[in-house]
């Protein structure tokens, strides 16, 4: 009699017990996943910006002063006096600025007469003397050319352009002989006045008597 108590306890102790250790594997069920090495629960870190996110920015940059600079490489001519780089290189960061605000800024430029002394000469204008040339507050785009007639020309395409007298155009070897004057900027006369003693701001002044010029 005593035994069959007994083994009538045990099996009470059992049924008891059996429940809970079901309760603890569902616990060990439900636990967060582990990392192997750490023992810490795994999580998902976001990315972090890298070093390539910094250096694309920069090669926007550098094509940019790129394009600028063959602009006016395709115009000068290495024995230019620096104030007429200067003025002609402004000129073609204004376009470039004022093509790529309606959409239509160039992405290559082929040049025919390219200089790697010119072009390092250009690169080195390009960050150091900035000018600003606008008509009446606003960015508009400046006709620029080699050399022309002796009068500049007027344009319905750009009627904030004044026609100037340029006499010393005759000099040029690119003096044009039986051809309409054209309306903008001439290279070979911002290089003429400025040999004469022009600076920069003058000679831009002399082609665009109506334009805010001031260097930056």
């Amino acid at each position: 009699m005593k035994k069959v108590w007994i083994i009538g306890f045990c099996l009470i102790l059992i049924c008891a017990v059996l429940p809970v250790c079901g309760v603890f594997e569902k616990i060990q069920i439900d636990l967060p996943a582990k990392t192997e090495n750490s023992g810490e629960s795994s999580t998902t870190i976001p990315s972090l910006p890298t070093e390539t996110d910094e250096s694309t920015s920069a090669t926007e940059d550098e094509t940019e002063t790129d394009i600028i600079v063959r602009m006016a490489v395709d115009l000068l001519d290495e024995n230019s006096t620096k104030a007429c780089k200067i003025a002609v290189l402004n000129v073609c960061r204004n376009n470039f600025n004022y093509l790529r605000k309606m959409g239509r800024a160039p992405e290559k430029i082929s040049i025919s007469n390219y200089s790697d002394s010119l072009y390092k000469e250009l690169e080195e204008i390009f960050y150091d003397d900035r000018i600003n040339i606008t008509y009446q507050n606003i960015t508009v785009f400046i006709p620029i050319y080699k050399s022309g007639h002796l009068k500049t020309a007027t344009a319905d395409e750009y009627p904030y352009m004044t026609s100037v007298a340029t006499p010393f155009e005759s000099l040029s070897k690119d003096f044009m002989y039986d051809s309409a004057s054209p309306c903008g900027v001439s290279v070979y006369g911002l290089e003429h006045i400025t040999k004469e003693g022009y600076d920069e701001i003058k000679a831009l002044e002399y082609y665009l008597p109506n334009f805010e010029i001031s260097q930056k």
